[in-house]
Parts: C-alpha cells; sequence; structure tokens
C-alpha cells in the first residue's frame, strides 16, 4: 500500500507492506517547503527484522528491507544566487545481529555541503561527511569479538566545470580518517569526460 499527499507547500508520502508471514514494514516521508530559499525532509522508516522483500529497494543505511528503523531529515538552504548549503543526518537502529556485528547496533550519519554552480558550466563544492556504526573488533585480553562504535570521517572538494558541449573537466582532493588516529587516506583524481555528439 503506498499514498502520497499534497498541501500548498507540504508533500506526505509513504508505503507499508505485510510479507507473506506477516511482517511488518513500512517508510513516511514529508517534504516541506520553508519559502523560496529553503526545503526540508524527513523520512521515517520501519523494517521487520524478519520482513522478506524479493526486489525491494528502500531508503536504509544496510540498503535491505529488513531489522532496520530510522528517521532521517535534511536542508536545503540557497543563501545567495548560486550558493547552496545541504545538511543531513540520519539515525538508525538495528534490532538484531547483522553481518559483522553479533548485537544489536545504532548508527548515526550526517553531512554538510556547501557548493556554488557557476555560468550554469561548472560546480565547485566543500563536504564533510561523518559516519559512526557498531562493528565486530578484536579487543586485547577477549576470547571474542565485541560490538564497538566506529567512526568514519571524509573532507572533500570537489570542481567541476564543462570546456565544451562534448568536454567536462573534473577534479576531486578527499582525506579520509577511522576512528581519528586509528586509520588514514587520502585521494586525489582528475577526469575529462567526452560525451559522443
Amino acid at each position: 500500500l503506498d499514498y502520497s499527499y499534497y498541501f500548498k507547500n507540504v508533500h506526505l508520502f509513504g508505503e507499508a507492506a505485510i510479507d507473506a508471514n506477516q511482517n511488518p514494514a513500512f517508510s513516511n516521508g514529508l517534504l516541506l517547503g520553508l519559502g523560496k530559499y529553503a526545503n526540508a525532509s524527513f523520512l521515517f522508516r520501519h523494517f521487520d527484522k524478519a520482513f522478506f522483500s524479493l526486489n525491494g529497494q528502500p531508503f536504509s543505511e544496510i540498503r535491505r528491507t529488513t531489522n532496520e528503523t530510522g528517521l532521517y531529515s535534511g536542508l536545503a538552504i540557497k543563501l545567495y544566487k548560486n550558493l547552496n548549503l545541504d545538511v543531513y543526518f540520519d539515525f538508525w537502529q538495528h534490532s538484531w545481529l547483522r553481518s559483522r556485528t553479533d548485537a544489536p547496533t545504532y548508527g548515526e550519519e550526517w553531512l554538510t555541503k556547501l557548493s556554488y554552480i557557476f555560468y550554469k558550466k561548472g560546480e565547485i563544492y566543500i563536504q564533510y561527511r561523518s559516519e559512526t556504526k557498531g562493528l565486530n573488533q578484536q579487543v586485547e585480553f577477549s576470547k571474542f569479538a565485541l560490538v564497538l562504535p566506529q567512526k568514519r570521517e571524509s573532507f572533500r572538494i570537489h570542481f567541476a566545470q564543462k570546456l565544451t558541449k562534448q568536454f567536462e573537466w573534473r577534479n576531486r582532493a578527499e582525506w579520509s580518517f577511522i576512528n581519528r588516529n586509528e586509520s588514514n587516506g587520502f585521494l586525489i583524481y582528475q577526469d575529462i569526460l567526452w560525451t559522443v555528439p
């Protein structure tokens, strides 16, 4: 069962399902226009730990329609002409075991992105992303792995420009950290894209 309802600057939508064994799953969302320069979005989802869907493609952290309850909230703000700020926060909980976790877990992710589009031919943005979730980790003096929070952070700078109708130039630099001092790395690349006329 799915629904969608519009009222002025509000859009409500959602869907619900029950599998052959009576296990429920649903997601409900809200898109809200906050005037000319801002929009907000919210989505609450719950997928029973035993729910099964053969071809489900949900909005979820583990990309499966099972074993998750979560709340997503986002905000898009037009700061000035072509300058935009996007922020989102997602919190989730897994009530049962899953791959690489031997206990129920929870997690959170948030992202902040500041972007500027210039002359309709290019874009530059900076982005910070943080994700924390429970994973099995081997601890000294313990025979068993413990489920502990692992935090991954990344900082990205991206620049793209259309040189002609067929050619686009992209550059990106990204730094990633796991538990800050535990592990880190960086990526730098350049792309030239060619579109066949």
